[in-house]
């Protein structure tokens, strides 16, 4: 009985010690320090694999850090992380009157109010090509290449293409924006 004892006593040292190596190493793991050296003050790190209906992988992820005034830089969320930027959401340009949503399963719609010739409302397909940049097939058969989706350190996303695309620089707009609407405002 002395002997079984021992043995749980030795068996429960050894599960403590492991539960404190491993938290040691959750907690190292979530520390971190940005590209500028700044360390991470508050961390949020999210992964998630999302198998859409078309069968692609979408992932995301985000982390904030403070700057030498306490304030948290919400715009280098995109600078900030090693893995691939989530395109999802409304983006809108006003200085252009053009706007975008990708929608979670690989699609999307671009809408423009041009001011000389009929409005552009086209669907497109996206997919990830790596670091920042995702490509971007338009609908639309005046645009006759894929256009590229670069997301910056400055929280906008350019969407620019071949000789018959003008480059348009984006910045992230509200969940809600509706796109019909973003129209009817721009064509006045």
């Amino acid at each position: 009985m002395k002997k079984l004892r021992s043995f749980y006593k030795v068996l429960i040292a050894l599960l403590v010690l492991l539960f404190v190596e491993f938290g040691v190493f959750i907690i190292t793991n979530n520390l971190s320090t940005s590209s500028n050296g700044k360390i991470a003050s508050s961390s949020s790190s999210t992964y998630s694999d999302k198998t859409s209906s078309n069968g692609k992988i979408a992932s995301s992820s985000s982390s904030t850090y403070s700057d030498e005034n306490g304030g948290n830089d919400y715009n280098n969320q995109y600078s900030q992380s090693t893995k691939k930027v989530d395109p999802i959401g409304m983006w809108k340009d006003d200085d252009d009157g053009a706007a975008l949503s990708f929608n979670g399963n690989g699609t999307g719609r671009y809408v423009y109010a041009d001011p000389t010739n009929s409005d552009t409302d086209d669907h497109f397909t996206w997919d990830y090509v790596g670091g920042n940049e995702y490509k971007v097939k338009l609908d639309d058969p005046d645009v006759s290449g894929d256009l590229t989706a670069t997301f910056h350190d400055d929280g906008t996303m350019t969407l620019s293409g071949g000789s018959d695309w003008n480059t348009e620089t984006f910045r992230q707009a509200s969940p809600n924006l509706d796109l019909d609407e973003f129209l009817e405002q721009h064509d006045n």
